[in-house]
This record gives C-alpha cells, sequence and structure tokens, in this order.
C-alpha cells in the first residue's frame, strides 16, 4: 500500500550495512510495524492510530508514531492520504473535547466519562 516503504527500507538498509549491520534486522522489523499494526484508515477518510496498549488513540502519541514517514509522505501519496487523514481525526476530536488527550475511535463509553469541563 505505502509504496515508498520498502525504498525507504532498502536505502537505510545500505547505509546501515555500511556502519552498523547489526541494527539491519531491528530496523527491517520496526520501521513499517507502526503501519502495519496501529495504523487504521477509516470510512470517513481520517486515520485512527492506536497508540498503546488500550485501542485509543493518544493525540501526542499519534502524530509521534507517524513521524518517521512524514518526510516520505511527499513522494507517497497512500502516505500523505494516511497523514491528512490523521490530521483531519485529530481536529475532529479536539473540537469534539479540546481538554481531552485520548480518544476511542467511536463513541462507546469506554474511558472516563465524569469530565466535567464546561464548554
Amino acid at each position: 500500500m505505502y509504496t515508498s516503504i520498502s525504498r525507504q527500507v532498502e536505502d537505510t538498509v545500505s547505509k546501515l550495512r555500511k556502519i552498523k549491520p547489526e541494527l539491519i534486522p531491528l530496523f527491517q522489523q520496526c520501521y513499517s510495524n507502526t503501519l502495519d499494526t496501529t495504523v487504521e484508515q477509516l470510512e470517513d477518510h481520517t486515520t485512527f492510530v492506536i497508540t498503546g496498549d488500550i485501542p485509543a488513540m493518544w493525540l501526542r502519541d499519534s502524530s509521534a508514531q507517524v513521524r518517521p514517514y512524514i518526510n516520505l509522505a511527499t513522494r507517497d501519496a497512500d502516505l500523505a492520504v494516511m497523514v491528512r487523514g490523521l490530521i483531519m481525526r485529530q481536529v475532529k476530536y479536539i473540537l469534539l473535547d479540546p481538554y481531552a488527550n485520548a480518544f476511542n475511535k467511536e463513541s462507546n463509553g469506554h474511558g472516563h466519562q465524569q469530565d466535567r469541563t464546561k464548554m
């Protein structure tokens, strides 16, 4: 799906081979892991990023998790759509509750529901 990821992995592996070959397996396993296991593009064209051990998206952490792919998004349309979708979902959540720091994918009543913030 993300065409530039395999190229990026190959380019980085070539560089690592010269300076730190023992890091190659770790990099190959980890670099695309976020895209493979935590990123979900939704029907509303937004992107939900699971950011921890519960199925919730933390605003700060979701930004940090996609940071390694930002530069590639200028050359990969699918990555650009994913990043744009994440921004759209974050804005949606901030408009819903500007004081919250984590959100469920849908309103399901899980989490802390006793927020007393007046908006």
